[in-house]
């Protein structure tokens, strides 16, 4: 019986790290542990990391248009988004106007 393929296969690659780094991990990784597994899993979570506080940072006029240019929205959203849209503008016309 042939094994199982991989659906994301891991792709070898060399990277240079301190003697120190190695160290640490190696203290916080077990006999069984592969350190392999341990730098993808921290680069993943570095990466979902980044893309979230992009996500947080981002004002709610930036969201609401970015939601309004995405294929997978109904016409009725976008319809919905376009009126929310206009009327922060309007809003923000007229808070200018006043000052």
């Amino acid at each position: 019986m042939s094994r199982k393929r991989a659906i994301d296969k891991s792709i070898p690659i060399s990277v240079a790290l301190p003697s120190s780094l190695i160290r640490r991990l190696d203290q916080e990784l077990d006999y069984t542990s592969s350190r392999s597994k341990y730098v993808a899993r921290a680069i993943e979570n570095r990466l979902n990391q980044m893309e979230s506080s992009a996500l947080s940072d981002a004002s709610t006029r930036v969201l609401m248009a970015e939601l309004n240019f995405r294929v997978d929205i109904s016409s009725n959203l976008k319809t919905i988004l376009n009126t929310l849209l206009m009327e922060m503008v309007e809003a923000d016309s007229k808070n200018l106007k006043i000052r």
